[in-house]
């Protein structure tokens, strides 16, 4: 008997080591807690896949966001469910006054009978289909905490229920009822700062190209801001990891839902099949030239892999299907020609370097800069996409406490 529980033990610490098991870089820190991450966000895809395919639940459905924040609260909290009281903040639920756009209110005590304070406007990721305020309630919280700002956290509508412009327009009108409330608020308007990352970077670059006198500081961090190639350096070289989560190529899907598209296309757009020979020759494509946008850039030998965009290929029909939307500065920010860029707001970008959109990023700072705006580019070169969320709870990192106080640097100084 003895003999059998040792063979079983075995055997199921053999299958638990196989399943969460990920390849990481060697230069990744805390990687049990890092591998946790990864096998925590694949466990929540296999779940949601199994019980689709029983008919039970809808991919992107309130059931299926109610699951994914309850992971990620679970994951950077300890629990499931969202704490109350702060001792440190007042926190308030609200919604805005002209569509009731709901936003939660995070006002650090120590200025609670402040007037004029500066303002954060925070934009959750989750590929415009999943997350919300929720989730995101123990890091808007410590940044409240640690900078001192107000932090203004956005329910946005998400796709594919609201696809584009319904989240743009939600986060633009956050930003508008502030100034229009700013006295009310005992907020000063003129400090009003706006920040999110992953997709939510991405709605935080589209209002600032859209109201860029409202704003004073954007903040895009791991910001997604195109679809027009994925021949890139940091596609190239990250691949091979988080390639079931963070950093597979299936999350493609997210472009579609935002875009008002089928999952058809997925596979056309990671094959860069969606742009025709002739949009590829087109102004667009030097908006994502690597070889003009990352030549100071350090990328971890990808100089030895030809970067040089193929011409010759592309279906035509998807192109005309949906140009119109894919090369909207709006929807794409590295899309924007150069005399839109012109007077932007300040702007802080964080990257990650095994992230797969990391060169976003990069080229974004590097068109900002030739504008003339102000940038702050930092580049972790051992963090990943999600990790900056993870600076408290039984999962923190190390390098996520490190990105959030150098956040907290840049508003205290900026904002």
């Amino acid at each position: 008997m003895y003999g059998v529980n040792i063979v079983w033990l075995t055997t199921v610490g053999a299958l638990v080591t196989w399943y969460i098991y990920t390849p990481l870089p060697e230069d990744i820190d805390q990687k049990v807690k890092v591998t946790l991450i990864d096998a925590s966000m694949r466990t929540y895809g296999h779940l949601v896949g199994a019980m689709g395919s029983l008919g039970l639940v809808e991919p992107f459905s309130e059931t299926d966001r109610k699951w994914g924040d309850m992971l990620v609260r679970a994951m950077t909290t300890g629990v499931p469910w969202v704490q109350e009281a702060d001792p440190a903040l007042k926190i308030t639920d609200m919604f805005t006054s002209k569509s009731r756009v709901p936003v939660r209110m995070y006002e650090p005590l120590t200025t609670i009978e402040a007037g004029a304070r500066p303002v954060l406007v925070y934009l959750h990721g989750g590929g415009f289909s999943l997350l919300s305020i929720d989730a995101y309630d123990s890091f808007t919280r410590k940044v409240a905490r640690d900078s001192g700002l107000v932090v203004v956290s956005v329910d946005y509508r998400l796709s594919p229920q609201h696809p584009y412009p319904a989240a743009t327009d939600d986060c633009l009108e956050v930003v508008q009822y502030l100034h229009a409330e700013a006295s009310r608020l005992r907020i000063d308007p003129r400090r009003i700062a706006i920040g999110g990352d992953s997709a939510g970077g991405n709605l935080a670059a589209s209002v600032s190209l859209k109201a860029r006198e409202l704003i004073k500081a954007q903040l895009l961090l791991v910001p997604a801001l195109q679809l027009f190639t994925f021949n890139t350096t940091s596609v190239i070289e990250n691949k091979p990891y988080f390639a079931k989560t963070f950093n597979g190529l299936f999350q493609v899907i997210f472009w579609a839902n935002y875009l008002g598209l089928g999952a058809e296309y997925a596979p056309d757009i990671i094959a860069n099949n969606h742009t025709s020979p002739e949009l590829k020759r087109s102004k667009f494509a030097n908006y994502v030239d690597q070889t003009v946008w990352m030549k100071s850039y350090d990328n971890r030998g990808s100089q030895k892999k030809d970067l040089s965009q193929k011409l010759n290929f592309g279906r035509s029909d998807i192109t005309r299907e949906f140009i119109d939307k894919m090369t909207d500065p709006y929807v794409s920010p590295l899309m924007a020609d150069p005399e839109m860029l012109v007077g932007l707001p300040r702007a802080y970008i964080m990257t990650a370097g095994y992230d797969i959109i990391r060169d976003d990023g990069i080229m974004y700072a590097t068109r900002l800069r030739q504008a003339g705006v102000p940038t702050h580019l930092i580049n972790y070169k051992t963090s990943f996409h999600t990790a900056l969320t993870f600076s408290e709870g039984p999962l923190s990192l190390n390098i996520a406490r490190q990105t959030v106080s150098d956040i907290v640097s840049f508003l205290h100084d900026h904002v």
